[in-house]
C-alpha cells in the first residue's frame, strides 16, 4: 500500500510538473497596432526585421504598386525569411480574398491576390496555387488606412514541395506603419 502511495504521488509531481514548464514557455502573441503573426508549419513566426550591414529591415511592411492595377502588398519580414499576402487592387471592403497562383517576377503585373513565402536560407520560393488560402480582412477604416485580419494557407515550390501556414494575424495603421 505504501508503494501505491509513492507511485501516486510520483506521477501527480510529474503531472504539476510538466504543466508548469508549459506554462512558463508560453510566448505571448503580439497586439496592437502594427504587429502580425502566423504559424509556419505549425511553428510560431513573429516578424521582427534584421539589421544587415547597418540597415534595418522592418518588420512589417507595406507596398503599394501604382498603375496598372493599384495593388498593395504587406510584407512581413525575418533574417532569412519573407512572407507577403498580395492584393490586386487593394483592400478594398470588409470578407474573405481568396489566394490565387502567385508571381515571383517581383513585378507589379499581376491579375490576381497570391501569397508569397521565401526561405533565404536554401533559397526556396513558396507560391499560393488557385484557391490554397485565405486572407480575411475583419474590420477596415472607412479610408482604408487601418484594417485587421487573418489569414491561412499552403504554399508549394515548384517541385512540389509545401509549407503551410496557418493562425495567421495581423493588425495595421498605415499611419503609424
Amino acid at each position: 500500500m505504501k508503494n501505491l502511495k509513492k507511485i501516486i504521488l510520483f506521477i501527480i509531481s510529474i503531472t504539476l510538473l510538466s504543466c508548469s514548464k508549459e506554462e512558463d514557455e508560453t510566448v505571448t502573441l503580439p497586439t496592437g497596432e502594427n504587429t502580425a503573426y502566423y504559424y509556419l508549419n505549425g511553428q510560431l513566426i513573429i516578424p521582427k526585421g534584421y539589421n544587415d550591414n547597418g540597415s534595418f529591415t522592418k518588420p512589417i511592411a507595406f507596398g503599394t504598386c501604382i498603375p496598372p492595377n493599384n495593388s498593395t502588398a504587406l510584407y512581413f519580414t525575418n533574417l532569412r525569411e519573407d512572407f507577403e499576402i498580395h492584393f490586386y487592387q487593394g483592400i478594398q471592403s470588409i470578407g474573405p480574398i481568396v489566394q490565387d497562383l502567385g508571381n515571383i517576377s517581383f513585378s507589379c503585373n499581376y491579375s490576381n491576390s497570391f501569397s508569397l513565402f521565401t526561405n533565404w536560407g536554401n533559397n526556396q520560393f513558396y507560391n499560393t496555387q488557385t484557391n490554397s488560402g485565405t486572407v480575411t480582412i475583419e474590420t477596415l477604416s472607412a479610408d482604408k488606412r487601418k484594417f485587421t485580419g487573418t489569414f491561412q494557407m499552403t504554399l508549394y515550390t515548384s517541385t512540389g514541395q509545401t509549407v503551410n501556414i496557418t493562425g495567421g494575424h495581423f493588425n495595421i495603421n498605415l499611419d503609424t506603419l
